[in-house]
Order: structure tokens, then sequence, then C-alpha cells
């Protein structure tokens, strides 16, 4: 069919950009290798994937809870505290004294 035809036309044509795009990379790679001092291995050899030395010396500074048992300590404190708040006025306070305030702090 027609449809598989294009399909694999396609694909094939996306595979050889691919496989092109693998050669401009090798011949970079090989440039670069030309300065001196650098030496960027393409060899799966050459790769090391042994990364213990991240590891060594890590200690966790974390207490047992984390952040949550933090937050609701300093909840449960702040919730025991009885705070009051007195308001002294010269006059009383309208309804449209407060639509006013209500207003004004508007952004």
């Amino acid at each position: 069919s027609s449809a598989g035809q294009f399909l694999m036309a396609t694909l094939g044509s996306i595979v050889n950009w691919f496989k092109s795009l693998g050669g401009i990379v090798d011949w970079v790679i090989d440039k670069l290798n030309m300065i001196p001092g650098v030496n960027i291995g393409t060899d799966s050899a050459d790769m090391t994937t042994d990364l213990s030395y991240r590891n060594e010396g890590l200690t966790s500074e974390v207490p047992a809870g984390g952040v949550t048992s933090q937050i609701s300590k300093s909840i449960a404190d702040n919730s025991n505290s009885n705070t009051t708040v007195n308001i002294q006025t010269t006059e009383p306070i309208s309804p449209q004294y407060v639509q006013n305030q209500i207003w004004q702090a508007a952004p």
C-alpha cells in the first residue's frame, strides 16, 4: 500500500538523518581531539559510572519527621498563646467609615 511505503520512506529518512548527525558528532570530536591536551574518548570502555565518591561523607541534617514536624510544632506553639488586641477610638465607627477604609486599602 502507498501509505505503508510512505511511512517506511519517512522513517528511513529520519534514521538516515540521525546517522548523519552521529557522523557530525564524531567529526567534531575528532577535531577537538586535535587540540593539544584534549582527549575526548568515544569508547564505551573509557566511560566510568563509579560515582561512589559522591556518597562519601554525606550525613543528613534533617531531623526525624522533617519539616512537617517543625511546622506542626510551630502551629501548636502559636495556637496555645492568647493574644488580646484592644482598639480605642475617639468616636464610634460607622459602617460608612469601615467601607471607606476597605475601599482605600484595596490595591
